[in-house]
């Protein structure tokens, strides 16, 4: 898919129903997936403690929740 996913590290929260990515660059990973027209659920927001994220649905209704450390 070319998302540059690889060296990510993965945390799986709920397997059924969500992952949970973490990258150096929410921003950049949301402007990728978006323009693959992904379902977004919410665009990247900075969170209490020091993270920002965003999260997509995914074609079978997986949460897909990308998290970048500040």
């Amino acid at each position: 898919m070319g998302l540059g996913l690889s060296s990510c590290a993965l945390a799986v929260h709920d397997l059924a129903k969500a992952l949970a990515f973490y990258r150096d660059v929410c921003d950049a990973v949301f402007e990728r997936i978006e323009a693959t027209g992904a379902e977004v659920m919410q665009e990247p927001i900075d969170r209490p403690g020091g993270t920002r994220d965003c999260a997509f649905l995914d074609p079978s209704g997986n949460l897909l929740r990308f998290i970048q450390s500040r």
